[in-house]
Formats: structure tokens, sequence, C-alpha cells
């Protein structure tokens, strides 16, 4: 007689493809895995604090996991992989001090404003005397006469990282001062 017998579909090993990520304004995440099967149709599903469950990769910075799934085919059951862990990176933003023109008037002046790539919108200044200039690096801007440079600091925010702009040259320049005479009233003597 003809005796049936079955041979059951394998349940393959699923294991996503973790890459290195960092902060553009777009979503990212792992989007490529391996399983030990013959699967090769995946979906992923992305959680992290705040984010998720979705099968939309996240966009912030921050740390996620990814859990990858494989369909079923002939041979294999449809298997997910543990949640693997990733992160997204904070980018690192390039600062650009905005210089003007500035002319000794007795009070301290000189770069107080600045942009960047990314998103912060805090700053701190050091100013530095330069050539035969002696001034500090100093946090207030200087006041006299002079050739000085300035480098702005942006504040992390929660996808940029601090940055330091370059040294950037800044001159304090001399006033042209305006001469009045006194007139009096004067008689022939």
């Amino acid at each position: 007689s003809v005796t049936s017998f079955t041979i059951g579909k394998a349940t393959p090993v699923v294991t996503p493809t973790v890459g290195t990520y960092t902060y553009n304004g777009s979503s990212q995440g792992p989007n490529a895995a391996t399983n030990t099967g013959t699967g090769s149709s995946y979906t992923y599903s992305y959680s992290g604090t705040g984010y998720g469950p979705s099968a939309t990769a996240p966009t912030n910075a921050g740390t996620y996991s990814v859990t990858a799934t494989v369909a079923a085919d002939g041979n294999y059951n449809s298997a997910s992989s543990s949640a693997t862990s990733f992160s997204i990176g904070k980018a690192t933003p390039v600062v650009t001090p905005t210089v003007g023109t500035y002319t000794y008037n007795g009070s301290s002046q000189g770069p107080n404003a600045a942009t960047n790539t990314g998103t912060g919108s805090s700053y701190t200044y050091s100013y530095s005397g330069t050539g035969g200039t002696s001034y500090g690096p100093s946090a207030t801007a200087p006041t006299s006469v002079g050739s000085y440079t300035v480098i702005a600091t942006v504040a992390a925010d929660g996808n940029y990282n601090s940055a330091n702009s370059s040294s950037t040259s800044f001159n304090i320049n001399l006033g042209i001062p305006v001469v009045t005479p006194i007139v009096d009233t004067y008689t022939y003597n």
C-alpha cells in the first residue's frame, strides 16, 4: 500500500543588515536583510522611543530597533528577525559668523550673529586679538581699534551636534572725529 508522508517547510533565521546612519532629514535605517532560507521578499518594522512601530524608517537622530520579516516561499515559512538595534547619529553643522563693518565708538563690538547648516539657534562667541592686537580670548566683544578673530559656537539640538566656526577675522577701525570750532564774539582791540 501507499503510505503518505509530508515534508514540512523549514523556518529560516532572518538577520537585518545594519549600516551607519547620520541625520540628513530623510528617513533611514536597515532596509535589507539575509536569511538562511530562499525567501527574498522582506518587510520591516521600526520602533524607538516615541516612534512606531512603523513600516517607515525613522528620520530623527536617536536609537531604534528594526524587525525584518521574510515572506514564505515553497520550502520556507515566513519568519521574523529579533528586534535589532541601530542608531541615527547627529549631524555636525557648518557654522559661519556674520561679520560686519565696525568703527571705534567706545563700546564693545564685533560679530554677534551667525548661521549654520543645521537647526541650532543658540550661539556663543569667543573673541581674540591678532597681529599686534592683544585681546582675549574673551566672550565679550572688544572695544579698541585693532585686528581680531571670532569663533562662533552653535549649541547642540535634537539632530545636530554642537559645532565651532573657523577663526574668522574682523577689524575695529579708527573713527574720523568731527571737529567743530567754537565761535565767540570778538571786538577789535
